[in-house]
């Protein structure tokens, strides 16, 4: 009676393994099918300009067996926002699962642009005081209290001599543009006036 239960015991594990075996080998079949045949088209990484449309190139499944293929799309790019967006594409296939990612980036590269009051160049009688320039930005993308603008340069109107001062606007994106000024620190004499009445 004990023989004939340990050999059911062993015909019964002889068949689990049978049946795990075969799970397994489908299984490995199935994985090695979609990692095989899974993948994205185009780039995985890619920068895409703030305000563009952008069409995803989707994914690629090379298999002649589809009847059981389900693959969702994960898309969050918002393109009038600047900053790093993914795609996700997850397939179901035969129950086994995979995801692949592409990373889509939103840059701005235009670069803010800067008014000065002021002419090219000024001309300041020696010993007087230059006051500098007053200035406008736009951005394409930015307002105006997240551009930053510095300028470069210092006038000594105690000291004849052409002095240059530029002044740089930079938006959120690290875009940079330039404006250059010559202030020429003259004697009085050698300043051009035209009285209007």
């Amino acid at each position: 009676m004990r023989e004939k239960g340990i050999k059911i015991t062993i015909i019964c594990v002889l068949i689990l393994s049978s049946i795990f075996a075969i799970i397994g080998f489908a299984y490995n079949k199935t994985r090695l099918l979609v990692d095989n045949n899974f993948s994205i088209k185009g780039n995985d990484k890619i920068s895409v300009l703030y305000g563009q449309n952008y069409d995803d190139e989707g994914y690629y499944f090379l298999s002649n067996d589809k009847n059981d293929l389900n693959v969702k799309v994960s898309n969050n790019v918002d393109t009038s926002k600047v900053g790093n967006y993914k795609v996700i594409y997850t397939i179901n296939y035969n129950n086994y699962y995979k995801s692949l990612v592409r990373e889509v980036n939103v840059i701005d590269n235009e670069a803010p642009t800067i008014k000065l009051d002021c002419d090219d160049e000024e001309f300041v009688e020696v010993n007087q005081q230059f006051k500098g320039c007053n200035y406008t930005v736009t951005d394409n993308y930015d307002s105006n209290n997240k551009i930053k603008v510095t300028s470069d340069g210092k006038v000594n109107t105690s000291k004849l001599g052409d002095y240059k001062i530029t002044y740089t606007a930079t938006d959120s994106s690290n875009n940079t543009s330039k404006k250059e000024i010559t202030v020429h620190v003259k004697k009085k004499d050698d300043l051009n006036y035209i009285e209007i009445s």
